[in-house]
């Protein structure tokens, strides 16, 4: 995975996926998108549909993020 820019609340987002189990090798903000990733996948998206989700969460006005 490639991405170009900060994910400013990628702590929180870690935390959330630590909660669900995941497990984390870095302190990355492009782990936590391709852990995003497979959470959204393995609730039943499709690949497009898990991608586009994940990265609406992080362009999203913070009101709205999930």
């Amino acid at each position: 995975m490639v991405h170009n820019g900060i994910i400013e609340n990628h702590e929180e987002m870690r935390k959330r996926l630590r909660a669900k189990g995941y497990e984390f090798v870095s302190d990355t903000d492009t782990e936590v998108i391709a852990h995003l990733v497979h959470s959204n996948l393995r609730s039943g998206a499709s690949l497009f549909d898990a991608v586009r989700k994940s990265v609406s969460i992080w362009s999203a006005p913070t009101r709205s993020r999930s």
